[in-house]
């Protein structure tokens, strides 16, 4: 009770300190987890690749580009990945860019792994699609 009281004060000053008020309403609750990462995509690989120390830095190679230019030559890229696999696709996703696709597929994972559905969210906010 004490750590609880303790993080509570620590929000209300850094709130204060940006001059903003302190609520109950600021508070965040993680309820999902959806990672979408180098190491792996959804909950289980993700955390069995961490448990086993597995890297996502791969060297960055690209066929039409010398990258002795750069300085940086490392990345963590996220290979293998549809969004298909994850939403039902739409027409407008093909606009959709790359990191868009990537947060959307998380937070898809993060609703399902806190036993939602975005049906379910829909039909309580009363939002959706007209297609």
């Amino acid at each position: 009770m004490k750590d609880r009281q303790r993080n509570h004060d620590r929000a209300r000053k850094i709130a204060s300190n940006r001059g903003e008020k302190s609520t109950v309403k600021n508070r965040v609750v993680i309820t999902g987890v959806g990672p979408v990462s180098p190491i792996g995509i959804g909950k289980e690989v993700y955390w069995d690749a961490l448990l086993s120390g597995k890297s996502g830095a791969k060297p960055i190679t690209f066929e039409e580009c010398d990258m002795n230019q750069y300085a940086t030559k490392i990345a963590c890229p996220i290979g293998k990945f549809s969004l298909g696999d994850f939403l039902q696709k739409t027409k407008d996703a093909k606009y959709l860019g790359r990191t868009t696709q990537l947060a959307m597929a998380g937070a898809k994972l993060a609703l399902e792994d806190a036993g939602l559905s975005l049906e379910r969210l829909e039909a309580t906010t009363g939002r959706g699609t007209t297609e």
